[in-house]
């Protein structure tokens, strides 16, 4: 049993008629979870409470009831390095150097041929929401079943418009 003690949540074990438990949506082999979630009902995660110490910047974004501190390629940590020529030029960290590298990837994608994606977060929205996932886990301690749990991923709309908002895109208007 692994769990994020805190002083608002001081204790971790297993009470069944005050939790309520879901199974990972990991399976091994045969369909089985991998690991079960946790939560107590009567005091459900906050945001606050999964934030980790150090975060990064980012816009304040609604996902179900709370808002999220949601770091981008171009808010995580950066140094001013001098290029080859005597400028200056902004260099993201290595730590943080996998959110760039993807982030251009899936741009490129997007940009190719953005009507065609569109059509497919209609229909299944898993890399966009693995995506934004990933972004949140900067500045949280949070788990795609927690995510699930907590209703995070309400409005079609509100999702494109997060997802393609964190890779400098923006949405055409129909008009």
């Amino acid at each position: 049993m692994c769990g994020w003690l805190s002083e608002h949540a001081r204790l971790m074990h297993f009470a069944e008629d005050q939790q309520t438990w879901v199974p990972s949506f990991a399976k091994d082999e045969n369909g089985k979870p991998l690991y079960w979630v946790g939560f107590w009902n009567d005091k459900p995660p906050i945001e606050s409470e999964l934030r980790r110490h150090y975060t990064q910047a980012g816009p304040r974004i609604k996902f179900g009831e709370q808002s999220w501190k949601l770091p981008t390629p171009d808010s995580v940590d950066a140094r001013a390095v001098y290029s080859d020529d005597g400028s200056m030029r902004w260099e993201v960290i290595r730590q943080f150097s996998w959110v760039c590298d993807e982030a251009d990837a899936l741009k490129e994608i997007y940009l190719e041929d953005f009507g065609v994606r569109e059509i497919i977060f209609q229909h299944e929205p898993s890399e966009q929401i693995g995506w934004l996932t990933k972004l949140l886990q900067i500045n949280y301690r949070l788990i795609p079943e927690v995510a699930a749990h907590l209703d995070m991923w309400i409005g079609k709309q509100h999702l494109i418009d997060a997802f393609i908002m964190t890779l400098g895109l923006s949405r055409k208007d129909a008009d």
